[in-house]
């Protein structure tokens, strides 16, 4: 029966106009991005130039996890990605309470648990797929229009990103849309009400942008985004530059280490399993 929420959730979401405009939404805002940073890339490069003449912007292959990093976190886990989960959670908690698609379901025989576990599984893995395919579509349209990296082929360049850019979208993205989707559904389910579990996912990704935006240097805000905001510094800096040449020097200046990165995924994902447990709880009292 898990099988079947599952594969019913998906079918939900493909079917549904307003999913297709929130897909629409983000390539719009992903163009808006990329466009945004080429052309500060060759207008930073001109005014350079004017200093020093000889000077001539260029993507080197070492920097190439740097601009996977910017990619991934400096860009769609700041809201894009969010603003995607949560329209895609309303949905389906729309059809819930609107269609009673529950009781539909309750009544071919399955149970709360698998009912839960797999309409959450379903829209974590939609999120993923779109946050790794948008991502990769991202990065590579902004390599090409800063001209390319040096010495490669954009095939090679492809082929070189693509493991730590699926890695980033696996260790970074799953907590941050554990996060988003668990607490839009929990609050969907605690009212009843998918725009109610819309507004406070909402919200709380306002929160984070607007915060974000003005206090992200602000030593009073050190330990949120730190440790506590959706996508978290000592997260994002461990797994995007683990394992590289400039890794040990990036971890002394931001303070990064091991138990902290574990302690960034327990928070973020602890949140996402009391939300979901919660969920599961108030899916039970629907049958009685």
């Amino acid at each position: 029966m898990f099988r079947t929420i599952y594969k019913n959730t998906w079918k939900t979401l493909f079917r549904s106009v307003t999913f297709w405009l929130a897909v629409l939404v983000l390539l719009g805002i992903s163009v808006f991005h990329v466009s945004t940073q080429v052309s500060f890339y060759w207008e930073s490069a001109e005014n350079v130039q004017r200093f020093e003449p000889e000077y001539v912007p260029e993507v080197l292959p070492e920097s190439l996890v740097q601009e996977v990093d910017n990619v991934v976190s400096g860009g769609f886990l700041v809201y894009q990605i969010a603003v995607f989960a949560i329209i895609a959670t309303v949905l389906v908690l729309n059809r819930d309470y609107g269609d009673q698609f529950f009781e539909i379901e309750k009544a071919a025989g399955v149970s709360p648990f698998r009912y839960t576990a797999g309409r959450l599984a379903a829209l974590l893995t939609i999120s993923v797929v779109a946050l790794e395919v948008f991502s990769f579509a991202a990065l590579h349209a902004l390599l090409i229009g800063k001209g390319g990296v040096v010495g490669q082929s954009a095939l090679q360049t492809m082929l070189t990103t693509f493991p730590r850019l699926t890695c980033g979208v696996l260790f970074k993205g799953i907590p941050h849309l554990c996060f988003y989707i668990g607490l839009t559904y929990l609050f969907g389910t605690l009212f009843r009400n998918g725009l109610v579990g819309g507004a406070a996912g909402f919200a709380n990704a306002i929160f984070y942008y607007v915060t974000y935006m003005l206090y992200r240097y602000d030593d009073g805000w050190v330990t949120y985004f730190q440790y506590f905001c959706p996508s978290p510094n000592v997260l994002r800096f461990y797994v995007g530059y683990f394992g590289t040449a400039n890794g040990e020097r990036i971890f002394a200046m931001y303070g990064v280490t091991t138990g902290g990165m574990v302690f960034c995924v327990a928070f973020l994902v602890g949140v996402a399993l009391l939300c979901a447990a919660v969920s599961y709880w108030r899916t039970r009292r629907r049958e009685t």
